[in-house]
């Protein structure tokens, strides 16, 4: 659908991991990402239990990108592109 605003679920998953590819804080990714903070949490959460994003350094919340969310990240442009 050419024109589409809305993200879906999995556009809001790439964008925070395309975020999580500088190691941001939670707030980065809230800005970045253009989401409210208690729907960047729960994402964040779900993404960390399935290990596409992970905390690198546990004194500070910040989040990375893990091989699986690149993996994921190149899948989603490749299937992106198809629609185009």
């Amino acid at each position: 659908m050419a024109g589409r605003s809305r993200r879906g679920y999995l556009g809001v998953i790439a964008d925070i991991l395309r975020v999580g590819l500088g190691v941001p804080l939670k707030t980065d990714i809230v800005y970045k990402a253009n989401l409210n903070f208690n729907v960047a949490t729960k994402y964040i959460d779900e993404l960390v239990e399935k290990g596409l994003l992970r905390i690198p350094h546990h004194s500070r919340r910040v989040y990375e990108t893990t091989e699986k969310g690149r993996e994921f990240l190149e899948k989603h442009r490749e299937l992106s592109q198809l629609l185009v």
